[in-house]
C-alpha cells in the first residue's frame, strides 16, 4: 500500500468518526457528598461529552470540568477536569456506565484554608469505587452521577449533576399568567421574571435564550 493509500484511508476514518460522533453539552447545578455525610453544591457548571458509534457499540466520552467547592470540611476545594472515555449503555442502570478504577486517570485536587492544605495531582484509588453514570432522556443529559476516591485520601465522594437546560419549554403569556412561578431554587418569583423558571411543575426559558 502506498503513502497516498494509507494517508487516504487514515482521512476516512477520521471523517467517519467525526460523521457519527454527537458532540453534547450540560449546564446545571452539582451537589457533592464527601464522606457520606458533608454535602455542598456549586451553582452552576458545564459537562461536555462525546457520543459516538465504536465497532458498532454506542459509547461516550465524558469531559469532567473544574469546579470549586468554598467551605467545605477541608477547606476551599478545587476538582481538577478529566476526561472518562468509553462508557458503555448500562440497562440495569439505565444510562451510560464506566468503572474508571484501573483507567489510571489523574486529576488535580486543591485544598486550602483549613487544618491542611493539599495541591497535587493524583490518581484516583484502582482499589475503591470510580465509576461514572450518564443518564439521558429525549436525547439530552440529565443527570450525571460521579462516585470516586483518590490516592490514600480515608473519605470517597459522590457527585451528583442536574441538567437544568434540559426539557426547556418556551414560555407563553397565557401558559404563566395566574400560575405560581418559581425559581430553580424552588423560591416563588413575579410572573414576569426572566431566565429559567418552573411553572406547573415543568422548566421553562422566559424572557430569553439559553447559548
Amino acid at each position: 500500500m502506498t503513502t497516498r493509500h494509507i494517508l487516504t484511508s487514515i482521512i476516512a476514518a477520521f471523517c467517519t468518526l467525526s460523521l457519527y460522533a454527537q458532540q453534547l453539552t450540560a449546564t446545571g447545578p452539582v451537589t457533592v457528598v464527601i464522606g457520606g455525610i458533608y454535602s455542598y453544591t456549586n451553582s452552576s457548571i458545564t459537562y461536555t461529552l462525546s457520543k459516538y458509534s465504536d465497532g458498532g457499540v454506542e459509547k461516550m466520552d465524558v469531559n469532567v470540568p473544574e469546579f470549586k467547592l468554598d467551605n467545605t470540611l477541608v477547606g476551599n476545594l478545587t476538582l481538577g477536569a478529566y476526561t472518562v472515555k468509553g462508557l458503555e449503555w448500562d440497562a440495569e442502570k439505565q444510562g451510560f456506565y464506566r468503572d474508571y478504577s484501573k483507567d489510571g486517570i489523574s486529576f488535580h485536587f486543591k485544598a486550602e484554608g483549613s487544618m491542611m492544605n493539599i495541591d497535587g495531582d493524583y490518581e484516583f484509588n484502582s482499589e475503591k469505587p470510580n465509576n461514572i453514570l450518564v443518564q439521558m432522556a429525549d436525547g439530552a443529559v440529565t443527570t450525571i452521577v460521579n462516585t470516586f476516591q483518590m490516592g490514600a485520601m480515608p473519605f470517597g465522594i459522590v457527585s451528583t449533576f442536574t441538567n437544568t437546560t434540559a426539557g426547556i419549554a418556551d414560555v407563553t403569556a397565557d401558559n404563566v399568567r395566574g400560575a405560581k412561578v418559581y425559581n430553580l431554587q424552588g423560591q416563588q418569583v413575579a410572573e414576569n421574571a426572566k431566565g429559567i423558571v418552573i411553572v406547573n411543575g415543568k422548566k421553562m426559558l422566559k424572557g430569553g435564550s439559553i447559548n
